[in-house]
């Protein structure tokens, strides 16, 4: 992967990984702490053992393609500000996380 993408904002990332592999795994891995945060701040809202934590990440993650797809889709309904994708992406994150959740209580 070249450093150039190490350099880019995250607005600048997306776009790059709509064309390129290799700028969508950067954006994938600069997603992760961001998805870590928003999974530790879930698992205290709610009860959920931190044992879960690894867990509960990876689901986070599992969405990645299918809503970077669906980002790209509708990219001309979203905000051009920074960080937006990461908040938009943390939305599905949840919503995949609280599906899971519920399917296992079932």
């Amino acid at each position: 992967m070249s450093s150039a993408n190490e350099n880019l904002s995250e607005r600048q990332l997306v776009r790059e990984a709509a064309v390129n592999p290799a700028a969508r795994e950067q954006l994938k891995k600069e997603l992760l702490p961001y998805v870590v945060q928003a999974t530790k701040k879930l698992i205290q809202s709610r009860g959920i053992p931190e044992h879960r934590e690894q867990e509960l990440v990876t689901v986070g993650m599992t969405p990645f393609d299918r809503v970077f797809n669906i980002y790209l889709k509708n990219i001309g309904e979203h905000y051009e500000e920074e960080g937006y994708f990461y908040k938009y992406y943390i939305w599905w994150m949840r919503k995949a996380i609280f599906e899971y959740l519920h399917s296992k209580s079932v």
